[in-house]
């Protein structure tokens, strides 16, 4: 905020030394300020405060558009905040991208991004808020997250609270919290979920699974999901560890492997 605060002061410093009389059109900056034409003629001091607003919000370095449906927020050349209208604060990285309709948070909380994005959402059990990149989808109610979004790369790393991660096209989606990181490369079609206890990549392409010390009910909800079938799992299992490869396997001969490793009698 002192940042902030600094670069204003300097750009109204910066105005006061180079404004002249007349060398700005008012209608053309009262538009772009509002979006709206005007056709009364301005003060000076009128202008002097459009050219400084104009001024301070290049110096900041986010840039706001505006369409018939759409808002569009844009980081320019520093790391930058702003608060969307349902008080959730976002700071976008250079080049960072973030939009929204502006039916936001009167039905949903809907947002599409690109780059890299800080979230804190404000929390509101009846509104999800949903962060839509190229080829993900993270829900969320109210918790610190960041997302990057990059060549078809989409990554999500939790600070806190609970954020559902869904690939486009992996048929299996992670509820992610504190301390875990989400991973999905359109490019290669891999999904990897890593906690500070476990971890899990799925390779669609190769047909390929691997989990590393990973608690069997997270297992089990993983191949329900890219089986879409139903394993019956008694509660005294779920907490049992599995490290394993499932390379080309029917949901038989999973099933197999884990009773055999574990000692269960999963079936489904």
């Amino acid at each position: 905020m002192n940042d902030i605060k600094r670069q204003s002061d300097e750009s109204l410093k910066f105005v006061a030394r180079h404004y002249k009389k007349g060398i700005f059109n008012p209608d053309t900056a009262w538009q772009k300020i509002t979006g709206k034409k005007s056709y009364s003629l301005m003060q000076p001091a009128m202008l002097f405060r459009i050219a400084s607003i104009m001024l301070i919000l290049i110096t900041v370095g986010i840039i706001y558009q505006n369409t018939d449906k759409t808002k569009i927020i844009t980081a320019q050349h520093t790391t930058t905040s702003a608060i969307l209208p349902d008080q959730s604060e976002i700071t976008l990285q250079p080049g960072a991208k973030l939009s929204y309709n502006k039916t936001f948070n009167k039905e949903a909380r809907n947002v599409s991004m690109s780059g890299d994005i800080s979230f804190k959402v404000a929390h509101n059990a009846q509104k999800q808020f949903i962060v839509h990149t190229q080829n993900a989808e993270i829900k969320v109610i109210g918790t610190t997250f960041d997302v990057s979004s990059y060549n078809e790369t989409t990554e999500l790393n939790v600070s806190s609270g609970v954020v559902r991660f869904a690939p486009d096209s992996v048929p299996v989606s992670f509820i992610c919290t504190r301390n875990m990181l989400a991973k999905y490369n359109g490019k290669t079609n891999e999904l990897s979920v890593n906690s500070p206890d476990w971890s899990c990549l799925i390779s669609k392409k190769s047909n390929n699974i691997q989990f590393r010390n990973a608690p069997l009910a997270e297992v089990c909800n993983v191949l329900n999901q890219y089986y879409d079938i139903n394993i019956v799992l008694s509660k005294k299992d779920a907490e049992l560890k599995l490290t394993t490869t499932l390379l080309n396997k029917n949901i038989n001969e999973i099933i197999a492997i884990i009773n055999l490793t574990l000692d269960t009698k999963l079936t489904y």
